[in-house]
């Protein structure tokens, strides 16, 4: 969950290296929209600072590791601007990890809108 947790750090503070290490090479990223993001994009997205993140907290998080596989599940509560305009969202998340040469980095991470109450 420590690798999770840091790349959220990283979108939030636009740590590009941060990023660079946490994600790997074919980082795959499912929007709530259903659109498919790869690494290249998520990252050029930090560098162009936009979206900028005033919150981005995982919390209500579970992992379950297979070997050198894991699975984490929670919950991410976002807020800042994209495109100029304010935002605050709260969604579901699905990262799946691998571990190579002992680090862990994230492959593919699903999110899904959480309705407001």
């Amino acid at each position: 969950m420590a690798a999770t947790q840091a790349a959220c750090d990283a979108f939030r503070l636009r740590d590009l290296a941060a990023l660079e290490r946490l994600l790997a090479p074919e980082f795959v990223l499912v929007s709530t929209n259903a659109e498919v993001q790869g690494r290249g994009q998520a990252i050029k997205e930090v560098r162009d600072g936009d979206p900028q993140y005033e919150r981005f907290e995982n919390h209500d998080m579970a992992a379950r590791i297979y070997g050198d596989t894991a699975v984490v599940q929670g919950i991410t509560s976002l807020k800042g601007r994209s495109g100029g305009k304010p935002f605050a969202v709260d969604v579901r998340f699905t990262d799946t990890l691998v571990r190579v040469a002992g680090r862990w980095t994230i492959v593919v991470s699903h999110v899904t809108r959480i309705p407001p109450p």
